[in-house]
């Protein structure tokens, strides 16, 4: 699917002459390399970030038109990203795939602005998606959306962290 995203950003920015687009991550389990399909020194508008600091998702999130969201080819449909957690927090509209949503609580789905694409869907359905998506702008928050952050994601989200802070630091902490 990443051949495709670059394409639709292609065909979205030769029709509407804005955009950037900035893949975040890199090497997955040895199988999946970003650099495998893109060079970001081809294009100025391209940028691939190995990691962003969790101080920073927030503003990114907020500065983004969309956020294109389809991991696939986990084993555990469980896994659930924080990532799509903190672009519905931060309102920020979301282009995904079915699968991509597998494991998130229906309430979290309910406050999110998602578009849909297949899959397999080509660059031609991905970059409708976003010139729908960055057409329809943000839409206000759903009643419940603010209460349901503040209550239990921010909880959530903080627990993740720290979990990623042990992981890291080597530290076994129960």
């Amino acid at each position: 699917m990443v051949p495709d995203i670059i394409q639709a950003f292609h065909h979205y920015r030769q029709k509407y002459d804005k955009g950037r687009l900035l893949f975040v991550g890199g090497e997955i389990s040895g199988k999946f390399r970003l650099s495998d399909y893109l060079d970001e020194s081809l294009d100025d508008a391209i940028e691939v970030r190995r990691f962003i600091p969790n101080w920073e998702v927030p503003c990114l999130l907020n500065s983004l038109s969309c956020l294109i969201y389809t991991k696939s080819g986990y084993k555990v449909a469980q896994h659930a990203a924080i990532m799509l957690l903190e672009a519905v927090a931060c309102n920020t509209p979301v282009i995904a795939t079915e699968e991509s949503l597998l494991g998130y609580p229906d309430i979290l789905l309910d406050y999110a602005q998602l578009a849909f694409v297949d899959p397999d869907a080509g660059a031609e359905a991905i970059s409708f998606a976003m010139a729908e998506t960055a057409e329809a702008g943000r839409k206000g928050a759903v009643p419940g959306h603010k209460a349901y952050f503040e209550q239990g994601y921010a909880r959530y989200v903080d627990s993740w962290y720290q979990c990623l802070h042990d992981a890291a630091s080597g530290s076994d902490k129960k």
